[in-house]
């Protein structure tokens, strides 16, 4: 009996063991990648058909949303006539992926830019949101999701808009200089100064720590 159980359980670890194999040569690309290292197009395209061979022997959603990365570096690196399915199987393969692994703040902003890039406005802020929700302090892609934000706004409603402030506020306990220029530019002045006006006791006591005085005084002049 204890045979026949483990032959199953055998049976059943099978797939992953082999979707593993196969998935491995990609780890050297993504990691190149993700080290801002310049990697041949030819390359990254092997890594996502590994990933897309794995995948068939098990579902992931990691695995999906690494595809879903390497297609849309490869689409920047493509060719404009030929870079349009390239970024179509880079949102699907998005999408794909946060459905089986929804907790990932990174991907959701990977989708919120592709769902903005062909138009889709309501689209890329339901995407952001998710984003937000997930993981609002990610200091990686805290300022590329501020700025892809900024340009959603006048899609925003008020809850977005009030997300939107809070990713203000927590940029500028990490990473000030960013959130100083955008409260010297007319067009985002005001939004940045409301923003600052609601830091809280914990978001103030973060940044003094990190950088001692405050950078900028919160609210307005």
């Amino acid at each position: 009996m204890a045979g026949v159980i483990g032959l199953v359980l055998l049976g059943l670890a099978a797939p992953r063991v082999i979707a593993a194999a196969l998935a491995l040569p990609s780890r050297s690309v993504l990691w190149d990648l993700y080290s801002g290292v310049e990697v041949p197009v030819e390359r990254i395209r092997a890594a996502e058909a590994a990933l897309a061979a794995a995948g068939r022997w098990s579902a992931s959603g990691e695995l999906e949303l690494d595809r879903g990365f390497l297609l849309l570096r490869a689409a920047v690196r493509t060719p404009v006539d030929g870079a349009a399915p390239l970024y179509e199987a880079a949102e699907r393969a998005t999408v794909d992926g946060l459905a089986l692994a929804p907790g990932n703040p990174g991907a959701w902003l990977r989708l919120a830019w592709l769902r903005e890039r062909r138009g889709d406005m309501a689209g890329a802020v339901a995407a952001l949101r998710m984003s937000f929700l997930t993981g609002s302090f990610e200091p990686v892609i805290m300022v590329d999701r501020l700025t892809l934000a900024l340009r959603l706004r006048p899609y925003m409603d008020a809850e977005m808009e009030a997300l939107l402030r809070r990713q203000i506020r927590q940029t500028w306990v990490i990473r000030p200089g960013p959130v100083m220029e955008l409260g010297a530019q007319p067009e985002t002045a005001a939004l940045v100064a409301g923003a600052l006006a609601e830091l809280t006791g914990l978001e103030m006591e973060r940044h003094v720590r990190m950088h001692g005085q405050p950078q900028v005084r919160p609210g307005p002049n």
